[in-house]
């Protein structure tokens, strides 16, 4: 009877992930309305059988450790309360990553796969159907430019990986025609679409996702795509002057003024906040002591602020010089493991681990200028490529 409830509770399982790869680059809801039975059918699984089934992984240490700092940094900090609401979304999160690591088999990655390929094309041609035929001055398929821009990254990663490692005959079952179309006009326009954000640092993100994928591949089709690439984007802003693209680029190199200008002061407060809360002003907090460390110099209409425009100025100042250690220590981890994981693979494991890192390391680097790891739909996104990764480790089936 038990082996029954558990065979159901895989369907559901599944199903739910599919749920959530589908809508990954298109919807927060939909990802949430396969999150939830999913995991609610995980944890009935696990109360049949008396089977935990939670894959091992390098990141289970870091990320208790985060856990904690984050946790101390709620009880260190200015107010419990509103540091308790986003401590459970942190670990809701993370929950993600251990759904899917623990529940994808490397046979159903390809369909894990190919749903959030298409799902990220979805969500690029709505956003420049929005952007042309509304006349918007930035692309928002979602409510904020910053939001699309973060979750495309994540998706160009996906759709640079698949054509390559199909180019190479390693994608096995081998894609059909109509695919590779899917494909390569979806890399265009997800491309096109961190383009028309206008969100600077995604720009930042977007080239350190082709160089790193430039130095993975190290293959003369993929160094010509990417040369050409970018001399298109320079050409635009060196020899046309006045177009937006241009226009926008320039403002990086203005520290004097403009937002370039008040993130350096937004980076100082933040500074002096970790030298004053050294375990964190706790999650959701940043705005509760803000005005007590804004810097004279910023504009009148920057009053406060919630966020620091930096994931890891902002990870030091909620969570403390603990969590920012954690924080770190994670994610080298992570890029550490998934390469090794990367070069044992085959196949569509090897596709979603190529994808996952090329897409993570765009987010990093975006976020070194936006805080875009508290934005739940970028997170809950984070979390499931991430989990693709692991879920493709073929040496280490162990599960508690």
């Amino acid at each position: 009877m038990n082996e029954k409830i558990a065979g159901y509770c895989d369907h559901i399982i599944r199903a739910g992930i599919f749920v959530m790869a589908v809508s990954s680059g298109i919807s927060i809801t939909g990802i949430q309305l396969g999150f939830f039975p999913a995991l609610f059918a995980w944890l009935v699984k696990i109360a049949a059988t008396g089977k935990a089934s939670i894959r091992k992984t390098p990141l289970d240490m870091p990320m208790l450790m985060f856990i904690i700092t984050t946790l101390i940094s709620c009880f260190a900090g200015v107010n419990l309360p509103d540091s308790s609401r986003g401590m459970i979304k942190t670990v809701g999160w993370m929950l993600i990553f251990f759904l899917v690591a623990s529940n994808v088999k490397p046979e159903a990655l390809r369909r894990t796969v190919l749903a959030m390929l298409v799902s990220g094309t979805a969500g690029a041609v709505y956003g420049l159907a929005k952007f042309f035929l509304k006349h918007e001055l930035r692309l928002k398929g979602t409510p904020f430019p910053q939001l699309t821009s973060e979750i495309m990254l994540l998706m160009l990663g996906l759709t640079l990986a698949f054509l390559f490692l199909d180019s190479e005959k390693e994608a096995e079952p081998a894609a059909g025609k109509p695919l590779k179309i899917i494909a390569r006009g979806g890399s265009v326009l997800i491309f096109s679409t961190v383009i028309l954000t206008f969100v600077r640092g995604a720009w930042f993100g977007l080239l350190g996702l082709m160089l790193v994928f430039l130095l993975i591949a190290r293959k003369p089709k993929v160094i010509a795509g990417i040369a050409g690439v970018l001399a298109v984007f320079f050409a635009l802003v060196i020899f046309i002057p006045q177009n937006p693209v241009a226009s926008r680029f320039k403002t990086i190199v203005q520290l004097d003024s403009g937002t370039g200008f008040q993130r350096l002061c937004m980076w100082k407060s933040g500074a002096a906040m970790v030298k004053d809360y050294p375990l964190g002003v706790g999650l959701n907090n940043v705005e509760k002591v803000y005005m007590k460390y804004r810097r004279l110099e910023m504009p009148e209409h920057r009053q406060n602020e919630a966020h620091l425009h930096n994931n890891f100025v902002q990870i030091a100042v909620e969570r403390g010089i603990p969590g920012l250690l954690a924080f770190i220590w994670l994610w080298i981890v992570f890029f550490r493991s998934a390469w090794q994981v990367y070069r044992k693979n085959t196949g569509w494991a090897k596709v979603a681990v190529l994808g996952g890192i090329l897409g993570l390391t765009g987010f990093h680097i975006a976020g070194i200028f936006e805080y875009d790891f508290g934005t739940s739909m970028v997170m809950m996104n984070v979390w499931m490529v991430a989990g693709m990764i692991f879920s493709a480790r073929q040496n280490d089936e162990k599960t508690r």
